[in-house]
């Protein structure tokens, strides 16, 4: 455990690292002539990372490939509300449609930097 010569200097310390909360759970303890902290649970839960569903998020696999196939596909000369149309209907959200699409437009003309 780190001590501190000041009590306000543990205050500061922690709250800087680890946040408010934090301090407020936990308890400033003399140690001798020092000062220490005591957080309120000494051995922190593992945090369980869960993957976030958004609700406009595509629902297949490797969206931005898709839309690229799918333009591929539809040739030079297809329209581009078609495309994202025809995206859309394979799961893929508007908006990744979109600038994906606009990417494949752009690698066409050779605009890519």
């Amino acid at each position: 455990m780190k001590t501190f010569k000041a009590k306000s200097s543990v205050k500061r310390a922690i709250i800087k690292t680890y946040g408010k909360e934090v301090f407020e759970a936990g308890k400033v303890v003399p140690i001798g002539e020092a000062w220490g902290f005591e957080p309120a649970i000494l051995v922190e839960e593992e945090k369980k990372k869960t993957k976030r569903v958004y609700e406009n998020s595509s629902s297949c696999q490797n969206p931005c490939k898709l839309v690229w196939d799918i333009a591929e596909k539809m040739g030079v000369d297809a329209k581009r509300k078609d495309v994202l149309k025809a995206a859309e209907e394979a799961g893929v959200t508007f908006y990744t449609a979109r600038t994906q699409y606009q990417k494949y437009k752009e690698a066409l003309r050779g605009d890519v930097k």
